[in-house]
């Protein structure tokens, strides 16, 4: 199992949304499958209370879920690697 270190989560972070075609619901599922189930860094209550504060927070629904699951990791830097790793790919896209 990978560390949760600031690097990491920016890197799955990138790589889920690189690869998530679809909207932020399709990356959510992602999140959770990999946050969850492959890696053990969040639980499955935990997901599912990132899915509702994200969905109930103004703004994208992926992007309030990678800075709730990068805040819960490794706080306020997690957060920002977790938000820089979801929002790298569509910037490079446009």
């Amino acid at each position: 199992m990978p560390k949760n270190n600031l690097p990491t989560i920016f890197f799955y972070s990138l790589r889920l949304s690189a690869s998530a075609f679809g909207g932020g619901y399709v990356l959510i599922s992602l999140m959770r499958r990999i946050y969850t189930e492959r890696l053990g860094w969040l639980t499955e209550e935990e997901m599912l209370d990132v899915t509702a504060l994200s969905q109930t927070a103004p703004g994208a629904s992926a992007v309030n879920a990678a800075v709730l699951t990068g805040y819960k990791l490794h706080g306020i830097s997690g957060a920002a690697a977790a938000v820089a790793g979801t929002l790298l790919p569509p910037l490079v896209i446009m």
